[in-house]
């Protein structure tokens, strides 16, 4: 059996597969709770470090793609941005995602500190496209009391659909769906809310692929949802290559 081990999760989930312990629920054995299932999901590891190219792009043809390299490790996975997003040139933002004391910590690295991004930047956009930083720190994950609300059908397999409700309103979603594969235990889709209950952004796996011997990642659909009339979906893709 094998089952997927995130480093993060939205843009973060470069996702590896490897052997490990089934998380399928029998059908004579209780399922477990909502919580526990979110707890395997939290869990971050890298079996070595690894580094990939990667690249969020709008699906509209004219606007600018966000090129960016992802640094995995043992204790989580750094993104670098390019000067002008443009890989010819330096780098010139590093945020770096880290599992520490049993939670995520998102900090934005300078040569003077180490800032932690605070909760009031979450809603902002990271250099013009359609992640923000909330999904980068993936705070719905530990919201208290998450809740089953059923098994639905997500890439292909039985999933958990799990519902978690922002505690204290801060960020951008008040409410967020999360689809959990019964196979994997892997994060294959998520949902999120605003304050009205409205969907504004929505995440699903489209592809993977295998290198050195794992599963990863190869591409996620990003969809930003309109709240206004005459508005259309943005669709934005993340994906990650392989090295040569």
């Amino acid at each position: 059996m094998y089952r997927f081990v995130q480093c993060g999760f939205v843009i973060g989930s470069v996702i590896l597969l490897i052997k490990s312990v089934p998380v399928h629920a029998g059908n004579k054995v209780a399922p477990p709770s909502a919580k526990n299932i979110l707890a395997n999901v939290r869990y971050s590891q890298s079996v070595e470090s690894r580094v990939f190219d990667a690249e969020i792009r709008p699906r509209k043809i004219g606007l600018t793609s966000t090129p960016l390299r992802m640094e995995l490790f043992p204790e989580g996975v750094r993104f670098l941005f390019f000067e002008g997003d443009s890989r010819r040139k330096k780098i010139d933002q590093v945020l770096e995602l880290k599992f520490l004391n049993g939670r995520y910590e998102l900090t934005e690295p300078t040569n003077k500190a180490e800032v932690i991004i605070p909760p009031e930047k979450y809603s902002k956009r990271i250099r013009g496209s359609d992640i923000v930083y909330e999904d980068l720190a993936m705070r719905f994950l530990y919201w208290p009391d998450p809740h089953h609300l059923r098994v639905e059908k997500a890439k292909g397999g039985d999933a958990w659909k799990i519902r978690c409700v922002n505690p204290d309103g801060s960020g951008p979603y008040s409410i967020v769906d999360v689809w959990v594969s019964q196979e994997s235990g892997a994060l294959v889709r998520m949902n999120g809310f605003d304050s009205k209950r409205r969907l504004i952004k929505s995440y699903e796996v489209e592809s993977v692929q295998r290198h050195k011997g794992v599963w990863m990642l190869r591409m996620m659909n990003v969809r930003t949802h309109p709240v206004s009339e005459g508005e259309k979906i943005r669709s934005t893709y993340l994906k990650v290559e392989l090295p040569e």
